[in-house]
């Protein structure tokens, strides 16, 4: 699921900031290539600006193949309300659910498997960066306490779920109005562990000025080194996770397609997509 449902507020532009355009593409289009590429992912469900779908699916089309498995779903007033909406358009066929930010678009393979990887183990994942900078709680003016900035984690999307128990969690968080502002903070309060695996400072989620002007940059970098047009997936090195205790022990690596998965029996199911 790519959630692209903002309406650019931090942006200070008219027009949504996942339809603002790199090398004559929309950002939200680099976003859903770089999904479509990684062997995990076969088929995606996005979710637009309220009331935009129609406008979404006609700007999205120029740019992707005839033959993305892609659905559309309307987003709600609020995050928690476009992902609950996402949720109910893919229905009940699928047992997994990666969900992954529409302004994200240098989002690479190795991270979507990363992240699948952990979340076979306990059922949930997401992936964040460790804190290089001193975290402060402040209320006012003041300073209220340290943080240790050990145990402190920006985290980043894809977050990969059980189907039914982030629905779960959605419906409990709409009934008693407690808000989140991402989905593993929902599924953490029904007591289901969450992996954390280790991010990627490339995995930049656009949504200031500065960061379009940096994505821009990044973009045209990656060309005047002559790699492949049409892909935003740039060379970095592996974050050195292990050391830092991100990524998870042992983890039960998927077998089959990912993202979200049907269901074939008894057996627990790996993250994987099918095609709806």
């Amino acid at each position: 699921m790519v959630v692209a449902a903002g309406r650019g507020v931090r942006m200070g532009g008219p027009q949504p900031k996942q339809f603002l355009e790199l090398e004559g593409k929309p950002i939200l289009a680099w976003t859903l290539e770089a999904l479509i590429d990684s062997p995990r992912v076969r088929a995606l469900v996005v979710v637009t600006p309220p009331g935009q779908v129609n406008e979404t699916r006609r700007i999205l089309t120029p740019h992707l193949p005839a033959t993305a498995p892609i659905r559309y779903a309307a987003g709600g007033a609020e995050r928690r309300d476009s992902v609950y909406n996402g949720l109910l358009a893919l229905g009940e066929d699928f047992d997994w659910v990666l969900i992954h930010d529409g302004v994200r678009p240098f989002v690479t393979t190795e991270l979507i498997e990363r992240t699948l990887a952990a979340a076979a183990a306990t059922g949930a994942a997401i992936c964040a960066l460790p804190a290089t900078d001193t975290v402060k709680r402040v209320r006012g003016a003041s300073v209220v306490a340290t943080l240790p900035r050990e145990e402190i984690r920006l985290v980043q999307t894809p977050q990969v779920f059980r189907r039914r128990e982030l629905l779960e969690a959605h419906r409990r968080s709409r009934a008693d109005g407690r808000p989140a502002t991402d989905d593993a903070a929902l599924v953490e309060r029904l007591g289901i562990e969450v992996r954390v695996v280790a991010g990627e400072p490339f995995n930049r989620k656009i949504t200031t000025p500065e960061d379009l002007a940096w994505a821009r940059w990044m973009v045209a970098e990656r060309r005047h080194a002559g790699l492949e047009s049409g892909r935003l997936e740039p060379e970095s090195p592996r974050p050195e996770a292990e050391s830092s205790g991100l990524e998870p022990r042992n983890p039960r690596r998927p077998t089959g397609q990912c993202g979200l998965t049907q269901h074939h029996g008894s057996k627990e199911p790996e993250p994987t997509v099918r095609r709806p």
